[in-house]
């Protein structure tokens, strides 16, 4: 009788240590379910390549990628995107603009500045370069307008001539100076940087030339 008892003791129970079925479903523990675990379904973290959706921020430039932001206002810096409005109204971004090189000047237009004649060579810069003036004062020292824009844009033949009443981003872009040109190529890295009497044809169109 003891030894029957002591076989009984040592015999497996149904459904054992890692062996038996629930609801009519193997559950051998040595020999987990086919399905992945859950955990796995972290491959849906793999979406994330969705983040190299900021390939969508690669334009025409053979390659290039618009940049996150700039880095400064010198030579080698990629620009800041500068934003205004234009002379028509309309918000403009000099990011938009990537792709293309572009020439802009910066200052205020009081009687007396060399503003005037840069505003004439940008205007006339090459072809396939986008022209941008970013104004504060006027002629006549006051803010400029949306009207003073357009004034400007229709008399000098730039593409776009942005207003800035407060004059903050103006000296800023500026460094306070009474003008500054600046040549950026196409994926927003400045080129050649002129001050005032510095900013000539043959200076810009140097500047552009194989950009």
């Amino acid at each position: 009788m003891m030894t029957l008892l002591l076989l009984t003791a040592c015999t497996e129970p149904p459904g054992g240590w890692g062996y038996g079925t629930e609801n009519g479903v193997n559950t051998d523990f040595n020999s987990p379910p086919s399905e992945t675990l859950g955990d796995t379904g972290d491959s849906g973290l793999a979406g994330d390549s969705g983040l190299a959706g900021d390939t969508g921020k690669t334009g025409d430039t053979g390659g290039g990628t618009l940049p996150e932001d700039g880095t400064g206002y010198g030579v080698g810096d990629t620009a800041y995107n500068l934003q205004g409005t234009d002379h028509s109204g309309r918000p403009w971004a000099l990011y938009d603009q990537f792709g293309s090189p572009v020439v802009l000047l910066v200052g205020h237009m009081d009687l007396g500045t060399t503003m005037t004649d840069p505003m004439g060579f940008v205007g006339a810069a090459g072809e396939g370069a986008v022209s941008a003036a970013l104004i504060g004062r006027s002629e006549i020292s006051a803010a400029a307008t949306v009207d003073d824009a357009a004034r400007y844009a229709s008399k000098y033949g730039v593409s776009s001539v942005l207003y800035d009443p407060s004059y903050a981003t103006v000296d800023l872009w500026s460094a306070a100076s009474t003008a500054k040109a600046y040549v950026i190529d196409r994926a927003l890295v400045i080129q050649w940087v002129g001050y005032g009497g510095s900013i000539t044809p043959d200076a810009l169109s140097g500047a552009l030339e194989g950009l």
